[in-house]
């Protein structure tokens, strides 16, 4: 796995904003798998970028009938601006796929950045067509455990394996479990990190202000939810 970092905060070309994520994205695309994940200040609405479009083997997939439900974005961010222009053309010229929004992720359209000018979504997950297809969730989270970043975290859950024999491996598991035990599946990871950040909202608290016992105490409230599942 190669893992790059970016960040450029002042200086940058507005008619080439990504320039240096571009010659990333030339140099691992050839190693393997993409996906980049962060702040891109770029606003596409429900835009999806076109790709595939100079493969001489098959027709590019978003502008295909028989694939736009699947592959359709819906936004809660009604805005565009050049920085998402940008974006659309990158995207399409390496064949990276925004998933952000896609209608499979019922909870990845969320707004991703709140400011005193109002709420967007800046924040990506773009990968690759064949990484896209191993994402089995991606969740905007409701709120920043950080409380002096204005950018709410995002979820990702991939499958390695084939769901058959994932949900296959997590039914032996779940035999063998001793008594009392909780395997965290995938259904229900999310269910535990949603009634913690419920837990969080309804107490009114952060993580810095729990003495060990309350932070238990919320867990233990959690993961009876999960078992309930």
């Amino acid at each position: 796995m190669q893992v790059s970092k970016i960040y450029k905060g002042r200086g940058l070309d507005h008619k080439d904003p990504f320039v240096a994520l571009k010659a990333d994205i030339a140099t691992y695309s050839h190693l393997g798998e993409v996906i980049i994940v962060g702040d891109l200040n770029a606003r596409t609405t429900s835009e999806q970028a076109s790709i595939l479009c100079y493969k001489d083997d098959c027709e590019p997939i978003w502008l295909t009938e028989g694939s736009n439900n699947q592959w359709e974005i819906i936004s809660k961010d009604k805005g565009f601006n050049l920085f998402g222009e940008q974006l659309l053309i990158l995207c399409g010229a390496f064949d990276l796929v925004i998933c952000n929004g896609l209608t499979r992720w019922a909870k990845s359209s969320n707004f991703t950045c709140n400011t005193y000018n109002g709420a967007s979504v800046v924040d990506y997950v773009i990968c690759s067509h064949g990484l896209c297809e191993k994402m089995e969730e991606v969740l905007i989270g409701y709120q920043s455990w950080d409380l002096k970043s204005n950018h709410k975290p995002i979820y990702l859950c991939f499958s390695w394996t084939g769901k058959k024999q994932l949900e296959s491996k997590i039914q032996r598991v779940q035999q063998n479990l001793p008594q009392g035990r909780i395997l965290l599946t995938l259904k229900n990871c999310n269910t535990f990190k949603m009634m913690l950040e419920r837990l969080f909202d309804k107490e009114e608290i952060t993580i810095h202000s729990l003495h060990s016992h309350e932070l238990t105490h919320l867990i233990q409230c959690a993961l009876a939810k999960c078992k309930r599942e």
